[in-house]
């Protein structure tokens, strides 16, 4: 048990005066009592101040205790600075159980605006939390889509990688996604990609598809045909007339006659 905090305080206070030799009959309405005496010991108090006295109560409780205070340490009657506060430094914490503790208070709130606090524990290296929060993000796909869009810009590897996975998960269909898979080793994914691209009806992809005429899987190539000229357009018509002239394979031929058959 850690050593309590030196100033007075209401919520100290109250701890001293438990009998710690029954503390497995500490009751619901004792521990709500205690949060609510923390609430009044921080009122107008600093970030800094609350984030160190929150930590104290935390230490110093005993272990027996510890789940049933962090089961009730926010609720949606609570004051608004004070559930920011929590969420804040249970997020932030350095020990899972805490984090974890923050995030599924997030999802019982339902709060959408609290997802951004949520996003960078898709990556934490502890399963159980990387899997809560990913959770977290799937239960509000609207706020998460944009957000995870936006991380495709960092440089790490792996990070991108959870990224990419996650976005699959909440829209398959994300033109952001299917541009980033289009290089996928996978030609399943890489056709998945070409479909999704040419399904958009946005001419901008032409530049991006005409690579993968190319390809050396046949599978990759018919798509990249058939999202041509789902994308339609006189440069797309061009693209055709001339890979007709310019393909071998009889079966891909006939694909491509059939699409300028279209027009």
């Amino acid at each position: 048990m850690a050593e309590k905090s030196a100033h007075p305080s209401k919520a100290f206070q109250y701890i001293d005066q438990w009998n710690y030799s029954s503390l497995s009959v500490i009751s619901d309405n004792q521990i709500i009592h205690l949060k609510h005496l923390f609430i009044e010991d921080m009122k107008n108090q600093k970030y800094s101040h609350f984030k160190e006295y929150l930590s104290q109560i935390l230490n110093f409780l005993p272990g027996k205790i510890l789940p049933f205070f962090l089961e009730n340490l926010v609720n949606l009657e609570d004051p608004e600075w004070y559930r920011q506060n929590c969420l804040s430094f249970l997020i932030h914490a350095t020990r899972p159980i805490y984090q974890i503790k923050g995030i599924k208070i997030i999802q019982k709130l339902q709060d959408e605006s609290l997802i951004p606090l949520v996003f960078p524990l898709i990556f934490h290296s502890h399963p159980p939390l990387q899997k809560e929060a990913i959770k977290t993000l799937l239960l509000y796909p609207l706020i998460a889509e944009p957000i995870l869009e936006n991380s495709l810009k960092t440089r790490s590897r792996r990070k991108r990688e959870i990224v990419l996975k996650v976005l699959h998960r909440i829209n398959p269909q994300n033109l952001r996604l299917a541009v980033e898979e289009l290089n996928n080793p996978d030609f399943l994914i890489r056709i998945r990609a070409i479909q999704v691209l040419g399904k958009s009806r946005d001419r901008k992809w032409l530049s991006k598809l005409l690579p993968f005429l190319n390809d050396s899987d046949l599978g990759v190539r018919k798509a990249v045909i058939e999202a041509i000229s789902d994308l339609g357009g006189k440069k797309a018509k061009k693209i055709l007339n001339q890979s007709l002239i310019r393909e071998n394979y009889p079966p891909l031929k006939l694909i491509i006659q059939e699409q300028l058959e279209k027009w």
